[in-house]
């Protein structure tokens, strides 16, 4: 098993944000067709568009906590430094 903070120290910052900007995109996009599909009456599109807006939810804090891990570690490394 690897130690997940060596991981997380190797990833590209703008890879990062990148992947964040798309999830963020996506679940605006879950959200939106959601709300489109609650208007139709079907209880099984309704369940399927809410578990895609949680797991949407999901991947943005999850990649939201991924960037302020990093960042974290940057400035400690910068501390360290001076």
């Amino acid at each position: 098993m690897t130690d997940r903070s060596t991981v997380d120290e190797g990833r590209d910052p703008k890879e990062v944000a990148a992947a964040l900007r798309e999830a963020r995109s996506v679940q605006r996009r879950a959200e939106k067709l959601n709300a489109a599909v609650s208007n139709l009456g079907d209880e099984t599109l309704k369940r399927m568009t809410n578990e895609t807006v949680q797991a949407a939810e999901a991947a943005v804090r999850g990649l939201m906590r991924l960037e302020q891990k990093r960042r974290q570690h940057l400035q400690a490394t910068l501390r360290r430094r001076r």
